[in-house]
């Protein structure tokens, strides 16, 4: 693995959600890379730091208890309201306090849900699925040219819009599809070949994911998301088709990202 690549999945290293193989490559990285060791125990640092605050920020266990034998007392309707109007009234001090730190810690709980979010490896589990279908690993399950016909395929299998690019001129033949999953989520695969390229083509819904960070480029007002790993360039691309789409090939980068800023899809 190279650093950009280690950079990718550093968190969802750190969380351990990364199979043998691939956490293999990192730590051997990690091992010969000051750079990126010294990412990762930057990490690894904040992370901690996090959790520890989680933990140890809590209400005193005086107010928590006062609080118990307070609400066990009262009618349940008005309970909860007499014991906050009662402290507030005799400590108002220690009850401002608690309730700064509660707001600490939801404000905590917050930022490590939005931050610490595991990235989804949806650039590397697409290019395994590439190199899957190119030595055999599955099949298509429909096999058609025919862009409308395959869309009319997907209908009803996934809840996402299916829109199948079309490419004139013949030089791109559409093979087929195929309904994948990845991590759980419903993908819809599409496989194209031309004389001297292999395509491969996923819709996915990515509401709530977490994509890796990777570089970004705009080719003709369209912006693309880029990784290349293993002599293959997979391009991502949220604003040009109704839905996010995810494209795996050997072609030139710079020829793909052409010729997806120019396709049309066929949608159901």
């Amino acid at each position: 693995m190279n650093c950009e690549e280690v950079r990718e999945y550093l968190l969802p290293f750190i969380d351990q959600e990364l199979n043998k193989k691939v956490s293999s490559e990192i730590e051997t990285h990690l091992h010969s890379c000051p750079l990126c060791s010294r990412e990762f125990k930057s990490e690894k640092r904040i992370e901690s730091a996090i959790r520890e605050k989680m933990v140890r920020d809590r209400a005193p266990l005086v107010l928590r208890q006062k609080l118990i034998r307070q609400i066990d007392r009262q009618e349940p309707r008005s309970s909860l309201w007499w014991v906050l109007s009662s402290l507030f009234q005799s400590r108002p001090k220690r009850v401002l306090a608690s309730m700064a730190l509660l707001a600490i810690i939801i404000g905590s709980f917050y930022i490590y849900r939005t931050v610490r979010t595991p990235y989804f490896p949806l650039f590397q589990e697409a290019l395994n699925n590439h190199t899957d279908f190119l030595t055999g690993g599955f099949s298509l399950e429909i096999a058609s040219s025919q862009a409308e016909e395959v869309s009319r395929w997907f209908e009803g299998k996934v809840d996402f819009p299916v829109s199948v690019p079309e490419f004139p001129g013949g030089e791109i033949e559409l093979l087929g599809g195929k309904l994948i999953r990845i991590k759980d989520q419903d993908v819809v695969y599409l496989f194209y070949r031309s004389e001297e390229h292999d395509i491969s083509f996923l819709m996915h819904d990515c509401t709530g994911v977490r994509l890796p960070r990777v570089r970004s480029v705009e080719v003709h007002g369209q912006k693309f998301d880029v990784f290349t790993s293993q002599g293959y360039n997979v391009i991502h691309l949220e604003d040009h088709h109704e839905t996010p789409c995810t494209i795996v090939s050997d072609m030139d980068l710079q020829l793909l990202l052409e010729l997806f800023s120019r396709t049309q899809p066929s949608s159901v």
